[in-house]
């Protein structure tokens, strides 16, 4: 009836000379999965539904640019969904229910579509999962449901310029974030939540955000190559750590054209510019020690070239 061809109880396509003529498809009952590559590029497709719990192969839906509603029986899950498995659907916004019951969101799964929100329960978001979701807005990782730490992986969210919120739940953490992983996301003004738990801030992985003001905790040992370059509405860096110290990577602050102070506690040979150049720019710094700190709290004015 929807020209959809089986091998077993798996979904293996559309049957030739309809590929671009079937708008919905109703899997019927006894569907387990849905091969690699079998609706891909059907730019025709616009909904489907599952009766039951079942797997998404890789590239299943791929391109289906057309495709704006996926429906899952009440009681049923995604229980697999595979690389780059809802790339290039434009038109699908909502993915909730497709996502949460997964511990690895995978490779560019759902790169380039029109999500607005995401709620995340799985513990690894993998390369590209969301990069370039241009609507998306909000992000909650949610209570804790496999792990209570969480890996960003490189370029995750990368491009996703509508980006403005991301909130964490209490008892969750981000402890690995990857390079480039929210690269590009120019509407996103505070991540003092995303960080606050990683111990190595990678190269990119925030370049051209739009963030303001960054508090840099004790648990932070080095911040990479470019890491904030080019994040040209921040104005203030401050080191929050009362021991240990922090290696600053070259250009790690690059061409932040309003940067204009740093505060630290204690002392600032806790700050490790390993480079020249590590903030990259040509602007007077102003650096305040914010205490605890013995007599008088010092405020240094130097060229930024040190």
């Amino acid at each position: 009836e929807n020209h959809i061809g089986y091998v077993g109880n798996w979904a293996v396509g559309i049957e030739d000379g309809h590929e671009n003529s079937v708008k919905q498809i109703l899997f019927k009952e006894g569907t387990v999965g849905i091969i690699d590559y079998a609706f891909t590029s059907c730019t025709g497709l616009e909904t489907i539904e599952f009766k039951q719990d079942v797997i998404i192969g890789d590239y299943a839906f791929y391109g289906c640019s057309s495709l704006s509603s996926v429906t899952i029986a009440e009681e049923k899950e995604v229980t697999f969904v595979g690389e780059w498995a809802f790339t290039h659907c434009t038109s699908l916004t909502e993915v909730n229910t497709l996502i949460e019951n997964l511990k690895i969101i995978p490779d560019h799964a759902f790169y380039n579509t029109g999500i607005t929100t995401l709620t995340i329960n799985a513990e690894i978001v993998d390369t590209s999962a969301f990069a370039y979701c241009k609507s998306l807005e909000n992000i909650a990782f949610n209570e804790i449901a496999f792990n209570e730490n969480v890996q960003i992986n490189d370029y995750a969210f990368e491009g996703c310029n509508n980006l403005s919120n991301i909130t964490i739940a209490d008892g969750k953490k981000i402890t690995a974030i990857g390079e480039g992983a929210f690269s590009g996301c120019g509407n996103l003004s505070e991540i003092d939540n995303v960080i606050k738990d990683v111990e190595i801030i990678p190269v990119k992985a925030f370049y051209k955000t739009g963030i303001k003001q960054i508090t840099v905790s004790t648990i932070t040992t080095s911040i990479e190559s470019e890491a904030f370059s080019e994040c040209n509405s921040l104005t203030t860096i401050i080191f929050d750590f009362r021991q240990g110290k922090i290696i600053v990577k070259g250009k790690s602050f690059a061409n932040c054209s309003q940067l204009n102070e740093v505060r630290y506690r204690n002392s600032r040979d806790q700050i490790e510019l390993c480079e020249n150049w590590s903030f990259g720019i040509e602007n007077d710094i102003k650096y305040t020690a914010i205490g605890p700190f013995k007599g008088e709290h010092a405020i240094i004015k130097k060229k930024i070239m040190i």
